[in-house]
């Protein structure tokens, strides 16, 4: 048993004696455990009863809440390209399961989240439950369709959220940005076919992101929120990335510092020591003015 695992048994059996658990590491996850807790499991709900649930679980998590508008239509993109994958369990897992059996079940308590914005209760369960999702998840291409999915989900908060007057916090677009980096990260290990197809998705996809975050930003009423700005920003940088990957994958690569997968098929014309140029190059996504990979 690893040592992370010796600690999440060790707060798990003091919780369930009634001991405090004093782990500074994993303070903020019991907080949430500690909501779970207070929220009634009951088995998962079907199609029709979903959102009764979910408003349910609402009103019992917090005395008083926002009253929340018709949700907004949610936009399909990258939902309807990516299709979600299982991918093999592996340490973490445990974690999890020790959790969920200390701190109560928690199937029907996510199931509730999975439609919150970040002003309602249930949002720090809804981004726990993400953070496990991709934990669990070891391909690259999994884990990159993921991070995609996820960075929709931030999308269709920020549109909720500004279409309901409501402000943005910053940490939606840091947390949009963030999947949009580790999607490039991962998608960097693709072998050249995957990555270009997946380039191409991304970058008719950020376009279309990018428009909707213009109208947001000239709907806002006053001066655009700063979490628009960021937001923009990243979507303008994945744009430019994608562009460049589907001109040139293997400076995209090395702008990403991942080396070209060895079962990736030859590019006719590449030089194969061209890779090594550019180790010294740390992480990053491909500026507007960055540097290209020389025409062959």
């Amino acid at each position: 048993m690893s040592k992370i695992e010796d600690r999440v048994d060790q707060a798990a059996s003091n919780y369930r004696a009634g001991k405090p658990i004093k782990d500074p590491d994993l303070q903020s996850l019991l907080e949430t455990m500690a909501i779970l807790k207070s929220l009634e499991d009951v088995p998962a709900p079907d199609r029709v009863r979903a959102q009764q649930l979910r408003q349910a679980f609402l009103t019992r998590a917090k005395e008083t809440l926002p009253v929340s508008l018709p949700e907004l239509k949610r936009h399909k993109g990258w939902k309807n390209i990516f299709k979600k994958e299982r991918s093999p369990m592996f340490t973490f897992a445990r974690i999890l399961i020790l959790l969920a059996v200390a701190f109560g079940g928690t199937t029907a308590t996510a199931f509730a989240a999975q439609g919150s914005l970040p002003s309602e209760a249930l949002y720090p369960i809804k981004t726990f439950v993400e953070d496990v999702r991709l934990a669990l998840t070891s391909d690259p291409k999994t884990e990159a369709d993921l991070l995609l999915l996820l960075a929709d989900e931030r999308m269709e908060e920020i549109a909720a959220l500004s279409g309901q007057g409501l402000p943005v916090p910053n940490e939606v677009a840091t947390r949009l940005r963030e999947h949009l980096d580790q999607a490039l990260q991962e998608a960097a290990k693709l072998g050249d076919a995957a990555l270009l197809q997946l380039m191409e998705q991304i970058h008719v996809r950020s376009q279309e992101q990018i428009q909707l975050l213009e109208k947001l930003r000239e709907n806002a009423p006053d001066k655009p929120e700063e979490a628009l700005e960021l937001a923009t920003q990243a979507m303008n940088n994945l744009r430019v990335a994608a562009e460049g990957a589907l001109e040139d994958p293997i400076t995209f690569r090395l702008h990403q510092s991942t080396s070209r997968p060895s079962d990736a098929p030859d590019q006719s014309g590449m030089d194969p020591s061209y890779e090594n140029k550019g180790e010294s190059q740390g992480p990053g996504q491909k500026g507007e003015g960055g540097q290209k990979g020389s025409d062959n």
